[in-house]
C-alpha cells in the first residue's frame, strides 16, 4: 500500500510570500495573496518545508529551503564626475564601473558617447582607460554610456560616466614662414619714410582665443618699431640711413596666462635702403692758387677733396668749374673724376 503525503511549511514564510501545494509539495508565488519578494528589501528567504505521511503511521521528514532573490536590474557604484587634463596619457585608467545584481559574472561594454573612441572599458572588471589622446579645443567633455549585464540570468543595466576635459596651456606658433627659420624675417624701407606698414609676422594658438591660454601678445625689443595684435610690423617715424642703416630686434609671441605663459621669438631685421639726400661737402678747399707763369700745359695746380653721406650711386661725386668771364680762366680745366685742377 503507497504512502501518501501532506506538504507544508513550518518556518521562514511569516510574510507569507511563498505558498506550497500540500499535494505535491510544489513552492510557488501565489498570483494573489503574496506581496511577492523584493530583492531591496530580503535578498534571502530560509524556508522549512515538513512532509507528514497521511498514514496511521504518521511518519514526518523536514527539509531546509534557501531561496536567493535576484535582482531584475543592475545596480551600480556611485562615480563621480571625472575631470582629466588633456595631456593624460593614452592607456591611462580612468575609473571603474562595478555593477551589482543578477545572477553570475557581470559584462561590460561602452554603448554609447564614444563617437571619437577615446576610451575602451574592460568586460570583465569595468575598468575605463584612455586610448587616444584628448584635445580639449575639439571637445571639452565626453557622457560615456555603460551597459552591464549578467552572464547566467540575463539582467541589464546602464549608467553614464561624465569625463571632462581640462585644458592644459600649449605652445603658440608662428603662422609667418621667415619666423620658423633659423634667420628670422627680414623687412627694408627706404630712408626718411614716415610711419609706414613694414610688412605681418602672423602667429596663432592652439588653445582656445576665448581664454587666457589662447590669447596671443606681441612685443618688439625695439622702440623705433611697433606691431599690433594681428602681427602687423610698422615703423613709429622716420628713419635716417646714414645714422643707422639697419635694424636687428626680436619679436616675442606669448600667451595670457597668468604665471605660466608661454611663448616662442624670432629676429626681425630692418634694412634702411638709401635716398640722395645729402649734398657733397668739400674736405679740401684751396681758395688760393699761386701758379708760375712758365708752367707746362697740363701740369696740376690744385686738388679738391670732396665726400658724400649718401651710398652707392647717390654717393658719386662729379667735380665741375663754374662758368668764368675771366679770360685767363677759359685756359684751366678740371678733371671731372680726378678732382685735379
Amino acid at each position: 500500500m503507497f504512502s501518501s503525503y501532506s506538504y507544508s511549511f513550518i518556518e521562514g514564510n511569516e510574510d507569507n510570500i511563498f505558498a506550497i501545494d500540500p499535494n505535491n509539495g510544489r513552492v510557488f508565488i501565489p498570483a494573489t495573496g503574496s506581496p511577492g519578494v523584493n530583492f531591496d528589501k530580503k535578498r534571502t528567504h530560509n524556508l522549512t518545508v515538513q512532509a507528514q505521511n497521511t498514514n496511521q503511521n504518521c511518519q514526518i521528514a523536514r527539509i531546509r529551503i534557501n531561496i536567493r532573490v535576484i535582482s531584475n536590474h543592475i545596480d551600480f557604484n556611485t562615480i563621480p564626475v571625472q575631470n582629466i587634463p588633456e595631456t593624460t596619457p593614452v592607456n591611462t585608467e580612468i575609473t571603474q564601473v562595478i555593477g551589482t545584481g543578477g545572477l553570475g559574472n557581470i559584462l561590460y561594454s561602452i554603448v554609447g558617447g564614444n563617437s571619437e573612441q577615446k576610451f575602451s572599458i574592460d568586460s570583465d572588471t569595468g575598468k575605463i582607460s584612455l586610448v587616444q589622446t584628448l584635445n580639449y579645443e575639439t571637445t571639452d567633455s565626453y557622457n560615456i554610456s555603460i551597459r552591464a549585464e549578467s552572464e547566467s540570468i540575463v539582467v541589464s543595466g546602464e549608467t553614464v560616466v561624465t569625463v571632462n576635459v581640462q585644458d592644459v596651456n600649449e605652445l603658440p606658433s608662428f603662422n609667418t614662414t621667415c619666423a620658423r627659420q633659423s634667420g628670422g624675417c627680414s623687412f627694408s624701407i627706404a630712408e626718411n619714410t614716415v610711419a609706414t606698414t613694414l610688412g605681418r609676422i602672423e602667429a596663432s594658438d592652439p588653445d582656445l582665443p576665448t581664454v587666457a591660454n589662447g590669447m596671443i601678445l606681441y612685443q618688439l625689443s625695439s622702440t623705433r618699431f611697433s606691431i599690433d595684435n594681428t602681427g602687423l610690423l610698422r615703423t613709429t617715424g622716420q628713419l635716417d640711413r646714414e645714422a643707422q642703416s639697419s635694424y636687428t630686434f626680436t619679436l616675442t609671441v606669448s600667451d595670457r596666462c597668468s604665471g605660466c605663459a608661454l611663448s616662442v621669438t624670432t629676429t626681425v631685421r630692418v634694412i634702411v635702403t638709401d635716398v640722395n639726400d645729402n649734398s657733397p661737402i668739400f674736405t679740401s678747399n684751396p681758395a688760393t692758387i699761386q701758379v708760375s707763369e712758365d708752367l707746362p700745359h697740363n701740369s696740376v695746380v690744385a686738388e679738391y677733396r670732396a665726400t658724400d653721406a649718401d651710398e652707392g650711386s647717390n654717393a658719386i661725386i662729379e667735380f665741375s668749374l663754374a662758368p668764368s668771364n675771366v679770360p685767363e680762366l677759359l685756359w684751366i680745366t678740371l678733371s671731372h673724376w680726378t678732382n685735379r685742377l
